[in-house]
Formats: structure tokens, sequence, C-alpha cells
């Protein structure tokens, strides 16, 4: 009986101690040394494809939390955007718990309720563990913006609001302390609302929740970033010169991403940037126009082989967890979103963190974007290495792709089709499993001519390819 016991007491110590190591195992975050990536705290580099569950914490049991996770870490997503409590009204989450005392129909977010049994912010705890566990990191805003910048149409303050300056700071200090061991949270303040709208600003607030932040931190290093309002300046029109602003946030329909991306990459301090809301799968527009798996893949690529160091993936029916979102979630954009994260992998770390990107690559016509928030595309995107040793374009629509060869390291190179659809490669017209070069020997480097080359297929809508030009063979 004694050596059960002993036994039962080295399995149970084992399994303890194993699950602290995988969550330990996922490193904080921060900004590369040149500031346009991010990076593990041991310096390697992190793309980030985020996926949007705004209400999890509030609309989900800890089953389906599972559930969830365990789908989006099998669709390689490694991060998920959150909210901590409830929009505009006050709700509880799925096991009867408020996040704080009320007083006149209003939460007051500095008396947080804390229960010795397992309370509203210990299921949020849940859901940091767990995802940790995955190899997910949280993207957590401490509040939606209504809560702190008021209504998102006049600035105006209304019935939502409950947080001032003194407020934001104390509740962000209590609870930046609640979850200061967590290593796989990014801090994102904003909740889609303008910090400043007319004769409203409420910078001072945010940039007050910010320090509370920072304070609870015990003052260490954290990634902080603001998420902006749809059509209106991003995050860096307010913040990009606080000190706590680590990155940049967009929001854009696809017309504008590229352009919102360009203008925070040329600021100084140098800082990451990148597509935190974009169209939502399954969202119908003006005209009739439907957010498909092809503009989710546009909107990817497009912003990532722009300068974005990640992109974000919504749909319609996770965000807010609709009755149908158990179906939903195996949506194509979702699914098709892996084949990015491959293809970033397939770049040395120097490669990743030197990559930039480059129109000047591009020879002749490079596309345009039609119809309601630019959903149709052909554009051409070009993005290569440094040194010019390896370079990709992404061709919306199947539109072939010209190059000046001379601006590429020499003397030659391996050109790749990779389908962003199905992740495969493809080699004389047809998809091949293996990393195979469709042509050798493109000469490469000083004077060498200009190269065009015809994507598979027609073009046409949804008929996306992605060129690699590589001085050596890819490797996964």
């Amino acid at each position: 009986m004694k050596i059960k016991i002993i036994s039962l007491i080295f399995l149970v110590s084992f399994l303890f101690l194993n699950t602290k190591f995988c969550f330990a195992a996922l490193k904080p975050l921060k900004v590369s040394d040149n500031g346009r990536y991010l990076t593990t705290s041991d310096g390697n580099p992190l793309f980030l494809n985020a996926d949007t569950c705004w209400q999890i914490p509030w609309k989900l049991t800890k089953e389906e939390i599972e559930f969830y996770l365990n789908k989006r870490k099998e669709q390689k997503f490694n991060a998920i955007g959150l909210v901590a409590f409830a929009m505009e009204r006050v709700a509880t989450n799925v096991y009867g718990d408020h996040p704080f005392t009320i007083s006149d129909g209003k939460y007051n977010p500095l008396s947080p309720i804390i229960k010795k049994e397992y309370d509203y912010w210990d299921h949020i705890e849940h859901i940091i563990d767990s995802a940790a566990n995955k190899g997910i990191y949280i993207i957590l805003l401490p509040t939606w913006g209504s809560r702190v910048a008021g209504d998102y149409r006049t600035g105006k303050s209304y019935s939502a609001l409950i947080f001032d300056e003194k407020k934001a700071y104390k509740y962000g200090k209590w609870i930046a302390e609640r979850y200061k061991n967590k290593n796989n949270i990014i801090w994102m303040l904003g909740g889609d609302r303008n910090a400043v709208m007319g004769k409203y600003d409420y910078r001072n607030v945010f940039n007050s929740l910010a320090k509370g932040l920072i304070a609870g931190s015990g003052n260490k290093k954290i990634l902080i970033s603001y998420h902006p309002r749809k059509w209106q300046p991003n995050s860096s029109a307010w913040f990009h010169n606080e000190s706590w602003l680590s990155f940049n946030s967009i929001q854009d329909g696809p017309i504008d991403q590229m352009k919102a991306i360009n203008y925070d990459l040329n600021l100084q301090p140098k800082k990451p940037t990148w597509l935190f809301e974009g169209g939502y799968e399954g969202r119908t527009r003006t005209g009739g126009y439907v957010y498909k798996d092809w503009q989710v893949r546009l909107q990817a690529y497009q912003t990532v082989f722009a300068g974005a160091f990640g992109e974000t993936y919504g749909n319609m029916s996770i965000w807010d967890f609709k009755s149908d979102w158990k179906k939903r979630i195996d949506d194509p954009g979702a699914n098709q979103l892996c084949h990015l994260v491959y293809l970033m992998s397939l770049l040395s770390k120097e490669q990743y963190l030197e990559r930039i990107p480059d129109q000047s690559l591009l020879s002749g016509d490079t596309g345009k974007m039609t119809g309601c928030e630019g959903m149709l595309s052909s554009l051409l995107t070009a993005t290569r290495t440094k040194k010019g040793d390896l370079a990709m374009v992404y061709s919306a629509n199947g539109g072939n792709i010209t190059l000046k060869m001379h601006l590429l390291k020499g003397p030659k190179m391996y050109a790749y089709w990779f389908n962003p659809r199905t992740g495969q490669w493809n080699i004389r017209g047809k998809p091949n499993g293996e990393i195979t070069p469709f042509k050798n020997n493109i000469r490469s480097g000083k004077r060498a001519a200009d190269y065009q080359f015809d994507a598979p297929d027609s073009p046409g809508n949804a008929n996306d390819w992605v060129l690699i030009l590589s001085n050596k063979k890819l490797k996964t």
C-alpha cells in the first residue's frame, strides 16, 4: 500500500511539474532590435497569426473554451484577442459571475468581485493558462473602448462609460498584478474607439490605463498596443511617441490596409505594425459583397508582404460566439491561414528579421483594388530580404509578375509557385506536396534582365498565388 501511495505522489508531482513546464515554455515576447518585428525573449522571431474572440470570457464554458482552443491550435493560430468584460452592458459569464460590483446599474471597476471559489477572474485565468499550454498568446483588452471613450459615433460620454484617469490607472494596476506572472499576455488598449473625436479627447485616460498596467507588472517591459476604430486614424496617430506603445495596430478595410501599414513603417522611432482587425469572414457589405476565404487571404498576405509582423483573422460567428460558432470555426479562411504561417517558417532567422517590403522589384502593371472596401484585388505585393537572396510576391488574382532581376542577389535564383489556398507547391501546372522549384538558374544580380513569371491558371478572382525566388533551394 505504501508503495502505491508513493507511486501516486510521484505521478501527480510529475504531471504537475510538466504542466508548469508547458506554461513556462511559452516565452514572453518583445520587439526585435530593428524595431520591425516581434521575437521571443531569446530573440527568435515569432509570426503572429491571431484570431478574434472578443467575448470568450463571458460566453463560453471551460469545456467550450477547450474545444475552441484545440481547434485554433490545430489551425496554427498562435494568438487570440479577447476583452476582459462585457463591452457595454452589465453581464455575467456562463457561470453567473459578475466581474465587478454594480452601483446604479453600472460596474464599479475599482471593486472586482473576488471569491474563495472559482470566480469571474479565475475563469479568465483559466483561458490564459489553457492557451499557454497550447502555445497560444492572449491579446487582452482590459476594457472595451466604450468604457473609456464613449459613443463610437460621436465620442460623447454615455451609459457604458465607467473610467476616468484615476480609475483607469487603478484598474490597470490591479488587472496587471492579477496576471503578472503570465508569460503569454499582450495588452491591447482602445477597443474599436478613437482616442480623440472632435472636442472629446480621451488620450489621458488611455495613458493612465497604460501606466497602471506597467506599474501592476512590476515596471517590467511588457507589450502594449492600441486597437483603433475602423476608417479612422490608427494607433500611431495618437500614441506613436508614447513610450508605453510597443507596436502599432490598424483596423481598416482592404483598400486602406497597406497604406496604413506603409504610413506606420515610415514613422520615427521605428515600431512594428500589423493588421489587428480587418474584414470578417462571412460579413456582407454594400452591393452584396461578402468577405469569403479569398478576402481573408488577400488581407493577410497583402499586409504581411507590405511589412506587417503578423495578421488577425475575424469571423462573424466567432467574435461573439453566435449559435452556429462550432460549425463556422471550420470556415475555409480559418483553415487556410496556416499556409501563411508555414510559408513564413521557411525563412531563416536572419531572413525573417531583415525582411522588407519592396514594390520597386515589380515592373509594369501592379494591379488595383476594386469593389466595396477593395474586396476585389488584382494587386501584386512584393517583399524581399535586405540582401536580396530571397523575394516573395503575392499575386491576388493570379496575374503575371515581371520582376527586375538585377535588384536581387546574383548570380541565379530558384523559382517556386506556392498555392495559398492549399499550401501546396506547383510545378508544370500540377500540385506538388514537396518543395520543388518550377524553374532553376534564373539569372539575377547586376545586368540581369527583367523576367516575366506566368502564374498557374488564368487570372481571376480567388486565383491567388505566391511567387518565391531564392538563391538557395528552399527547405522545411
